[in-house]
């Protein structure tokens, strides 16, 4: 979750072979969401949708990314065409409107291995997201 008050962090990062490179001015990160799709998982990709105003690349280009949809085809994710890496989608978290714009979603590392550091898993209901009941999308709380 990105905190819609508070003093604007730069966050870069870069795909693995660094031929893509990006900010993104946000409010410092304190939880993040959970994807349940077959990519995120295998990754363990967290997930942020910082308005899209807040990113912009440093090196490389979007249009220059590969995308790839599956599933209900309600995301585009977009991996480098050099080193395969995924850092960033656009899509939807439920089914869209006629004309609706879909969300700018930034993945994030997840959890951190050290023992000092706490994450809080929320669980809530995501059937659109999940193709089905009774499964939930988590939510990741950093303390």
């Amino acid at each position: 979750m990105v905190e819609p008050q508070g003093l604007l962090k730069t966050y870069r990062g870069n795909y693995h072979c660094k031929e893509f490179v990006y900010e993104a001015d946000i409010p410092e990160i304190h939880a993040a969401n959970d994807c349940n799709c077959s990519i995120c998982t295998k990754k363990g990709a967290l997930r942020v949708f910082p308005a899209k105003e807040s990113f912009h690349w440093v090196k490389g280009d979007e249009d220059d990314l590969t995308d790839y949809t599956f599933g209900r085809m309600l995301v585009t994710h977009k991996f480098c065409p050099t080193c395969g890496t995924s850092l960033l989608a656009r899509g939807f978290t439920h089914e869209p409107q006629p004309g609706e714009e879909p969300e700018f979603v930034l993945k994030v590392s997840g959890p951190p291995s050290r023992p000092q550091n706490h994450w809080r898993r929320e669980g809530k209901d995501s059937s659109v997201i999940n193709n089905g009941p009774g499964k939930s999308d988590l939510r990741f709380e950093y303390s």
